[in-house]
């Protein structure tokens, strides 16, 4: 269930920079006339920030940066989740094993978000089976 399919994909997995104008477009569309802001989920004694939401609309929107090369967890991944019911994800980069840490967020990311059922929509340098590569040198 991690690796979308390029067909089941369609409207939802953007690749490369040619795509990204239809990403921006959806993202707008989706939020409409809410008014797009940052915000703060509370998680304990912190807080997650989230730097493109509006609640009215349950839609929120990362960079990979933002989500995966930060030290957050599991337990930030599951209030996003719980929270907006739609989540776009911008600018994923090719990974490999030098970015173990980078991957290790990603998955737990996804998998947090496949435990709400939440819409994911991804903005990605490569097609999903292209994510991750491993290097055997």
């Amino acid at each position: 269930y991690r690796l979308l399919q390029p067909k089941s994909a369609s409207g939802v997995y953007f690749v490369g920079k040619e795509q990204h104008a239809d990403f921006d477009a959806l993202f707008y569309e989706l939020v409409g006339s809410g008014s797009v802001k940052q915000m703060q989920l509370a998680v304990g004694t912190r807080a997650v920030t989230v730097p493109r939401a509006t609640t009215n609309r349950g839609i929120c929107r990362f960079e990979f940066a933002e989500l995966c090369q930060k030290a957050l967890g599991a337990a930030d991944y599951l209030l996003i989740g719980h929270t907006f019911h739609t989540v776009f994800v911008d600018r994923v980069p090719k990974l490999n094993t030098t970015h173990v840490n980078w991957v290790r967020r990603f998955i737990t990311f996804i998998d947090s978000m496949y435990e709400y059922n939440v819409k994911l929509v991804v903005h990605a340098q490569t097609p999903p089976e292209g994510i991750y590569q491993v290097d055997l040198k």
